[in-house]
């Protein structure tokens, strides 16, 4: 199950120790083979290193996949023992030419204690290693001697390497023309005994059969034991799946590799022996032809992990099942009804069986199972579940969006795959189930069986996904048995692991977040197994957005979210508030910081200020009716909250005047006038400014030649007032502002721009009060618009959206850009500054519950749209991680929080 972590990593770490370090090592084919006679028969894993110059070719032509896999610690102990060839470039010339007439391997051992140990034996030609030369060389100078034993006429050595304690992490010792190093005593001594024993893997006939057959012209050859192996990778699975790779101990006795590299990828190929004489389970797979690999077509591009079992013809697919897959039989699950279950299987026409695990990104909350089968006939293979089923299968219409609609199945057997099929297939996955192309896909979950369909319906399948078209050149389209998994998934996959694999991956994240895929395929061809493995490294990033965490609110959410600075984190935080009022602060991982209830929603957005002058940010807002200002940890600054005499109708807007931290928070009211208070909540006097009409945006301020113009509009024209509310010029010409429209300055002269409702782009003179416009080119009612300098010429352009139309219009009213999307626009635009001319814009399909990323010419961002139900906010919520963090609402009460490529 594991193997694409447990099995490749560990693996292929090792090997890349000899690839990246020993560089002057060459393993020729004759010889003695006197040092693989000093590996116990016990080996679980040996790696082989051949020439010395082709690995260092590949180290250095495909650093990208070395350095992801060297910085995994998965090996543990291991590290130790391979540190030492930090030094082998160090040997002198004597040294050198015989290592390299001779042999080197590494061997991975299992101990009682379900632990492993490591051996490396180096096999110098024509020449006997002194103990002290090869300590002084291959051991770090900071090495120190700890541990001394005489031992079957050898001398053993023991070094503390990594570590304070004097508990030796290395043994070293000697015989005839070769050195032994371990992480353990015990393993030290039985690798001195083997060679007079005359046993080692030099005398296993199975080995010994694949040795010879192992090509040379790879970097490496590498070899697994199954028995021993399996047993090991089970201790870092939850119980299920421990026991599904415990049950293939009995796979084969011995797997040969090939391994090489393409700048991104690892790859093994290798084959075993299939067998008629030897009882193991690999020689189920005889006389099964392979099949396309079909399962990625269907999933999610967020899949985790993929296990699949495949055969030409759904016969031979079901006879193969009915072989490697045992079922859960008990009382009340007899012989009887699994061979009736098995029979359902193969009326069903199936040609690809799937198991699928794809993480959930909801804080606290499991992933999700899907169990997909490719079949010759989707109505055939439904239509014979209703007939075993009967009553017992109900079916309904789901809403999906933009008033499509799919056909979801429920049953009241949603173990009979696990019952059919063994304790690998998780509890409950076939209850809900729907048809996607040629597919029924099985699941727990409705709502993940909903994700599917709109994952296809959207092309955002694994197959579509980057990372997957990146490792598709070394997977092989056609195959028996298949196995992916995305390693930098795993740590939103804890579920599937034990605590000892948990804390292995916690500890290996960063690394785990390089290797966007790895995949196992196994291949059955005459007597004979072929597998192939390769191991991806890149980010999980590309052409779509990705989920990094979902956050449940006890509500929905209203609005969008806000990504605020943070005194205390190093980075940004989130403020959301949901539809019951409820608001919250939410950490840059997705948890919960507090909750709040409030009186209503805010009007707006929050505001950050620093009342206390001190560094720490505090939120101030309003809602109809109270200004807040709330402090980091959701307590209310003192003098806050104010209750308001008049309802509040439009946000709250914070001056800072002279840039003093002297703030005047100030709130249009429905009576017509603006109330102003200070940072201590107390209300500024003086300010006694009134509307003819009420109004209809919150205050707006131009500072230029020294003179402050504080703007005002109600639904008969704008006011232009000074600090004291006194109105310092009035236009004129009454100008009516555009709903859902913001106001324009100039940077370089003192110049008001203004879309009316009537379609008109005003400018206003703020030196004299004078009036003209222009008619925006083919502008219609309703919609939204900004007034934004894209360019930096000093004069903002009107960027609008109107029902399914983005246009940018410059201060001569000429469109200078329209574009229509696939989308009914909700009436507002949100524009986001990268720096420089790089403007971009969101927008919201509110019908199809999609969002937009819009750059200046209208054209969608890469990767969008994506899944969204609110107006969104886009920024770092740390610094340097080289993506942006989108945040806006999904489906129900979450709160998404995407990757997306910068």
């Amino acid at each position: 199950m594991k193997r694409a972590l447990f099995i490749v990593v560990p693996v292929l770490v090792l090997l890349l120790a000899i690839m990246l370090v020993a560089k002057r090592l060459n393993s020729r084919a004759g010889g003695s083979l006197e040092g693989l006679a000093h590996i116990p028969t016990d080996a679980m894993l040996v790696v082989r290193a051949n020439e010395w110059r082709s690995l260092a070719v590949a180290a250095k032509r495909d650093r990208p996949i070395w350095e992801a896999l060297t910085n995994l610690h998965v090996l543990g102990e291991a590290v130790a023992a391979l540190s030492v060839l930090d030094s082998m470039v160090a040997l002198g010339t004597e040294y050198d030419v015989a290592l390299r007439r001779g042999e080197c391997y590494i061997s991975l051992h299992p101990e009682g204690n379900g632990a492993a140990a490591t051996l490396m034996v180096l096999r110098f030609e024509g020449l006997k290693p002194d103990l002290n030369q090869l300590a002084e060389l291959l051991l770090p100078r900071h090495a120190s001697l700890s541990y001394e034993r005489a031992y079957n006429h050898a001398t053993l050595w023991g070094f503390v390497v990594h570590g304070n304690g004097s508990k030796p992490d290395i043994y070293l010792s000697t015989k005839g023309g070769v050195a032994l190093l371990a992480t353990t005593p015990l393993l030290l001594e039985k690798a001195l005994r083997m060679d007079e024993a005359h046993g080692g893997l030099r005398e296993d006939p199975v080995f010994a059969d694949l040795y010879e057959q192992s090509a040379r012209r790879e970097a490496a050859n590498v070899y697994l034991h199954p028995p021993r192996l399996m047993p090991y990778i089970s201790r870092y699975l939850a119980t299920d799946l421990a026991l599904a790779v415990k049950s293939l101990e009995g796979w084969c006795g011995w797997i040969a590799t090939d391994a090489k590299c393409a700048h991104s990828d690892l790859v093994l190929n290798g084959v075993s022996r299939l067998s008629d004489s030897i009882k193991q389970t690999s020689s189920t797979l005889k006389g099964h032809r392979t099949s396309p690999l079909k399962a990625p077509r269907v999933l999610p591009a967020n899949t985790a992990l993929l296990l699949r079992w495949g055969a030409r013809g759904s016969e031979k697919l079901g006879d193969w099942l009915e072989k490697i897959l045992q079922p859960a039989l008990d009382a009340n699950y007899t012989q009887k009804h699994y061979q009736a279950d098995l029979k359902l299987f193969r009326r069903m026409m199936v040609e690809e069986l799937s198991l699928a695990y794809v993480p959930s990104t909801v804080q606290g909350e499991a992933g999700n199972w899907l169990l997909t089968l490719a079949t010759e006939s989707p109505s055939q293979a439904i239509d014979e579940l209703a007939l075993a089923l009967g009553p017992g299968l109900k079916e309904r219409a789901a809403r999906l969006d933009r008033g499509e609609s799919y056909t979801l199945y429920s049953q009241q057997r949603p173990d009979l795959f696990r019952q059919l099929f063994g304790r690998i297939v998780p509890v409950g996955v076939g209850q809900h189930f729907t048809a996607v192309d040629r597919f029924l896909v099985f699941s727990t979950s409705p709502q993940q069986l909903q994700r599917v369909v709109l994952a296809n319906t959207r092309k955002q399948t694994l197959q579509e996904a980057d990372h997957w078209h990146e490792m598709s050149d070394a997977v092989q389209s056609d195959c028996n048995f298949a196995l992916y998994l995305s390693p930098a998934s795993l740590a939103q996959s804890s579920e599937l692991l034990s605590k000892l694999g948990n804390a292995q991956v916690n500890a290996d994240a960063p690394a785990l977040g390089n290797l966007s895929g790895a995949a196992l395929q196994l291949s059955a061809t005459g007597d004979i197994v072929f597998y192939n493995c390769v191991v991806h490294q890149g980010q999980v990033m590309g052409r779509e957005a990705r989920t990094i965490w979902q956050t449940r609110l006890d509500a929905p959410l209203v609005g969008r979210p806000w990504l605020m600075n943070s005194h205390v984190a190093k980075g940004k935080e989130v403020m959301a508030q949901d539809a019951r009022g409820m608001l919250y602060l939410i950490s840059g991982q997705g948890r919960v910081l507090w909750r709040k209830p409030l009186d209503m929603p805010i009007l707006g957005e929050p505001q950050q200020v620093d009342v206390y002058r001190n560094g720490k940010l505090q939120y101030a807002f309003v809602t109809p009716h109270a200004l807040w200002v709330v402090d980091r940890n959701g307590n209310d600054v003192a003098g806050f909250p104010v209750k308001l005499v008049s309802e509040a109708v439009a946000p709250l807007a914070v001056f800072d005047y002279e840039n003093r931290r002297d703030y005047r928070l100030m709130v249009a009211l429905a009576n017509r006038t603006v109330g102003v208070w200070d940072a201590n909540g107390r209300r500024v006097v003086g300010f006694n400014a009134r509307t003819e009409t009420a109004l209809v945006a919150e205050p707006a301020l131009y500072q230029h030649g020294g003179k402050d113009f504080i703007v005002l509009c109600d639904s008969n024209r704008l006011y232009l007032l000074n600090r004291r509310g006194e109105e310092r010029l009035r236009l004129k010409l009454p100008i009516r502002r555009a709903a859902n429209s913001t106001l324009g300055f100039s940077s370089r002269t003192p110049t008001l721009y203004v879309v009316g409702e009537n379609g008109s782009l005003y400018t206003a003179s703020l030196a004299d009060g004078t009036v003209k416009s222009v008619s925006l080119a083919r502008w219609s009612a309703g919609g939204a618009s900004l007034l934004l300098d894209l360019n930096g010429d000093g004069v903002p352009e009107v960027v609008a959206v109107q029902g399914d139309t983005f246009s940018v219009h410059g201060a001569d009213g000429a469109a200078k850009v329209r574009q229509r999307l696939e989308a009914d626009m909700v009436p507002r635009i949100q524009p986001f500054h990268f720096g420089g001319t790089d403007w971009r814009f969101g927008i919201l399909d509110a019908n199809a519950k999609r969002v937009w990323l819009l750059n200046a010419k209208g054209e969608p961002c890469t990767g969008f749209p994506i899944e969204g139900g609110t107006l969104f906010s886009i920024g770092h919520l740390q610094e340097g991680e080289g993506r942006f963090n989108l945040l806006t609402g999904g489906a129900g009460d979450l709160l998404l929080n995407y990757a997306v490529a910068e």
